[in-house]
């Protein structure tokens, strides 16, 4: 009987998610038709911040792995982007590529930068490992300040975008659509891939990495394509956020690009994709809010919400829902088996 009534309440969670999950893709869809260009653009950063963020959680909260280089994949996929349609690339002439094959080419950037990095970075683990990927990413930030010719260095690459479909790009609106489909396919095959054989594996990995070598799974290999998937998911964030500004500098790369991802991901709630989106909506929140209100002192107000989650609130944000929603199962399971 309880198992039944377990089904009953686990079904009924289900249904309540995917009409809530519903009604959020819906007010998303309806957003831009009652917001200003302003805030249009806001909603826009919103969504690309998520979309970066939640490729971190599937690295650290499913792999187990901590980078602090995330800012790598998310840099090279908005030069890479940006440079191939300004013709900066050798044998390229501006114009001379169409938008999807100026993608592909950054993609391909992306992964094979994920590939080599990760590849030299998975020989050394936990707190080596991450200081490898963050001289990484410090060496790709390097690179773009440095190659001033290519990348017009410290004052940044002004990209122009052709229309898409006959779509124009300079259209705050189209821009916030695309950006919208381009976030909601990634999540849901990030969403997806968690809960495949391959993301099972990831678990057990981060779980007990010596267990799942002793029978018989490759670590190294699981978490190198874990890094390489998460990059490729945080190289469209990058491009996206090359197409919302039609700017780009190498800040996109600097460490403190990294530093936000991941306290982002903290505040939400890492190892469970939404926590993170939910740190990504509350840390966004209080910046708009908080640097209204303090125009240099907001950081700090940020740093004290950070440092009391992480002392008081282990699991995040996330965590709290969850015990909330363990705890109302719970009595109502006892209710139900009372009756």
């Amino acid at each position: 009987m309880s198992t039944s009534l377990t089904k009953m309440y686990i079904d009924t969670s289900s249904r309540e998610i995917q009409v809530l999950s519903i009604g959020v893709l819906i007010a998303l869809l309806l957003l831009p038709q009652f917001l200003t260009s302003y805030q249009t653009r806001l909603a826009t950063a919103f969504l690309i911040l998520l979309l970066f963020v939640v490729s971190y959680d599937l690295l650290i909260g499913y792999a187990g792995v901590l980078s602090f280089g995330h800012a790598l994949p998310y840099g090279i996929g908005a030069y890479f982007l940006g440079l191939s349609l300004q013709g900066r690339l050798p044998f390229l002439a501006e114009g001379q590529l169409s938008f999807l094959a100026a993608v592909v080419i950054a993609l391909i950037a992306v992964l094979l930068v994920m590939l080599v990095t990760g590849a030299l970075a998975l020989r050394t683990n936990g707190i080596y490992f991450a200081m490898v990927t963050l001289a990484f990413a410090q060496i790709g930030y390097i690179m773009m300040v440095e190659l001033d010719s290519v990348t017009d260095g410290e004052n940044g690459l002004f990209i122009s975008f052709p229309d898409v479909f006959g779509y124009s790009l300079a259209n705050v609106g189209n821009v916030y659509y695309l950006s919208l489909v381009c976030v909601v396919i990634s999540y849901l095959l990030i969403r997806h891939l968690v809960k495949t054989p391959f993301g099972l594996v990831l678990r057990s990995i981060r779980q007990n990495e010596e267990r799942a070598q002793f029978i018989g799974l490759d670590a190294y290999r699981f978490q190198l394509a874990a890094y390489t998937i998460s990059g490729l998911f945080a190289g469209i964030a990058g491009m996206l956020f090359a197409i919302s500004n039609t700017f780009i500098t190498p800040d996109m790369l600097y460490w403190e690009t990294s530093g936000d991802a991941i306290m982002m991901a903290i505040i939400g709630g890492i190892g469970t994709l939404w926590g993170p989106a939910l740190g990504v909506a509350v840390t966004f929140v209080l910046e708009e809010v908080l640097s209204g209100m303090f125009l240099t002192a907001w950081p700090v107000f940020i740093g004290i919400f950070f440092v009391l989650v992480v002392m008081f609130i282990p699991g995040g944000l996330a965590g709290i829902i969850q015990n909330w929603r363990r705890t109302i199962s719970i009595d109502d399971l006892k209710r139900r088996i009372e009756r």
